[in-house]
C-alpha cells in the first residue's frame, strides 16, 4: 500500500534537504542516538543517588525535595527561551554550551552540602538538560524523513530507554565502589564524551533550516499553540506516569514486595522491544493504531499495579507498561512535531517537553498528599487510571469521531 500523509499527522513537510528521501540511517542520526544516550546516562546516574549525598549532609526531606524541583523549574525556563536564543543561528553551539553546564554541575554536586548550594548546581544542571533535550530532539527530527518520523522517533529514544536502566544501576554501583566523587566525576564524564560526539556532528555539516528573515522571529514560548492539542495531552500523561516512577519503589516497600528495581528492568526490556515495531506502525497506519491501545494499557496496568500482591502480577504488569510507555512517547513526540515546519520544531520539542515536565511535577506532588491522606501508596495507581482515561477521552474527542478513523488517509 502507498504511503499517504495523513492529514491528521499535520502537515505535510519537504524532503529535499534530508539524506535521501526515505534514508533514516545517517551518520548524523548515530550522532543524535549517541547524543540522547549520554545526556540521559549522566542524568539517571545521579538519579537514585544524589538525594543520599544530600541527606548525608544534613539536609531533611523538605530541602531535598526543593534541591530537586529547581531542577524542573530551570528546564522549563531554559526550554521556554530556547527558540528565541537559537533563531538564526546553529544549534550546535547551544548543545555544546548546555553539556558544558551539565557537566560543571554533575561534578559541582561534591560541594553541595548546604541547600543553597545544592540550588545552584540544580539550576545550572536543569538549564543545560533543558536546552540540549530540546534541541537534540528538534535537531534528530530534521534528519528524518517525514514518511519515518515515529520510527526514527522511536529509535532515537533507545539511548534514553538503555540509560534509564542502565544509569541508576550503575550510580549506585559507583557510589558503593568508589564513593561519591567518583559517581560525580562518572556523571560529568558522561557530559564531555556527549561533547565529544558532538564535535563528530558538527564535522557531517547535516543542512539544518535556520530562521528566514520572512518569518515572524520567535519569542519565548512556554506552550506552542501551533500543537496545543499533543501539547495538552502530554499535560495530561505526566501524571499517569509519576505514580509509576516515583512511587512503585514505595508501594513495593508497603507491600513487603521486593520487586521495584524488577519492575524498572524488565519495563526498560520491553521498552526496547516496543520501539523496535512501534515506529514502523505508525508511519504505515497513522498516530491512531499507537496511541489509544498504549494508553488504554497503562489504564489496565494501573489496576493491575493496584491489586499486586506477587512476583507474577507486578512483573506481568512491567511487561505491558514497557509496551505501553514505548509505543507511546514516541509516538507523541512525532504527533508533536509533525505539526511543525522545519524551521518551528524547536519550539514545538520544547513545548512538548514542558508540558510533560509540569504534569510530571504537579502529579507527584498531588499524588504524594493523596497517599498520605489514604495512607496507602497502591491508591496512586488508581489516580493513574483515571488520568490514563482523561487522556483517552480528550484524545478520542479531537482524533476518533469519524467512522473512518482508523483509516490512512
Amino acid at each position: 500500500m502507498k504511503r499517504i500523509q495523513d492529514r491528521e499527522n499535520g502537515p505535510e513537510q519537504p524532503t529535499s534537504w534530508v539524506y535521501g528521501q526515505h534514508k533514516l540511517w545517517s551518520k548524523a542520526f548515530l550522532c543524535f542516538i549517541m547524543l540522547n544516550f549520554c545526556i540521559f546516562m549522566g542524568f539517571n546516574i545521579l538519579l537514585p543517588t544524589m538525594s543520599l549525598y544530600l541527606e548525608k549532609h544534613g539536609l531533611g526531606g523538605g530541602e531535598i525535595g526543593l534541591i530537586y524541583s529547581t531542577f524542573m523549574v530551570s528546564a522549563i525556563a531554559m526550554r521556554t527561551a530556547t527558540g528565541f536564543l537559537v533563531s538564526g543561528r546553529s544549534p550546535l553551539p547551544f548543545i555544546g554550551l548546555g553539556l558544558a553546564l551539565c557537566a560543571l554541575a554533575s561534578f559541582g554536586y561534591y560541594w553541595s552540602t548546604t541547600l543553597y548550594k545544592g540550588i545552584f548546581f540544580r539550576l545550572l544542571h536543569g538549564a543545560g538538560f533543558g536546552i540540549t533535550s530540546t534541541l537534540i530532539t528538534a535537531m534528530a527530527s530534521q534528519t528524518i524523513p517525514q514518511s519515518r518520523l515515529g520510527e526514527g522517533m522511536s529509535y532515537l529514544g533507545l539511548g534514553t530507554t538503555v540509560a534509564m536502566a542502565a544509569g541508576p544501576f550503575l550510580g549506585i554501583w559507583l557510589m558503593h565502589e568508589w564513593g561519591f566523587m567518583i559517581l560525580f566525576l562518572g556523571a560529568a564524564l558522561c557530559c564531555v564524551l556527549a561533547i565529544g560526539v558532538l564535535r563528530l556532528l558538527s564535522f557531517f555539516d547535516p543542512a539544518y533550516p535556520v530562521f528566514s528573515p520572512t518569518l515572524p522571529h520567535p519569542g519565548l514560548t512556554l506552550f506552542s499553540g501551533m500543537a496545543w492539542v499533543p501539547v495538552l495531552l502530554m499535560f495530561i500523561l505526566g501524571p499517569s506516569l509519576s505514580a509509576v516512577i516515583i512511587f512503585m519503589a514505595l508501594f513495593c516497600q508497603e507491600r513487603s514486595l521486593p520487586y521495584a528495581g524488577h519492575f524498572f528492568v524488565i519495563a526498560s526490556i520491553s521498552i526496547v522491544i516496543s520501539r523496535l515495531f512501534s515506529g514502523k506502525f505508525y508511519d504505515r497506519w497513522g498516530h491512531r493504531t499507537v496511541i489509544p491501545p498504549s494508553v488504554l494499557l497503562l489504564f489496565v496496568i494501573a489496576f493491575m499495579l493496584f491489586w499486586a500482591d506477587g512476583s507474577v502480577m507486578i512483573f506481568s504488569a512491567a511487561i505491558l507498561y514497557g509496551f505501553g510507555v514505548g509505543a507511546l512517547f514516541p509516538g507523541m513526540t512525532a504527533l508533536t512535531l509533525s505539526y511543525a515546519p522545519m524551521e518551528r520544531r524547536t519550539e514545538a520539542t520544547a513545548s512538548f517537553f514542558n508540558a510533560y515536565d509540569l504534569g510530571f511535577g504537579l502529579g507527584a506532588v498531588i499524588l504524594g498528599h493523596i497517599a498520605d491522606w489514604a495512607g496507602s501508596y497502591a491508591v496512586v495507581f488508581l489516580c493513574s487510571a483515571c488520568m490514563s482515561l482523561v487522556f483517552f477521552m480528550t484524545y478520542a474527542f479531537f482524533y476518533l469521531r469519524r467512522p473512518d478513523a482508523f483509516l490512512k488517509r
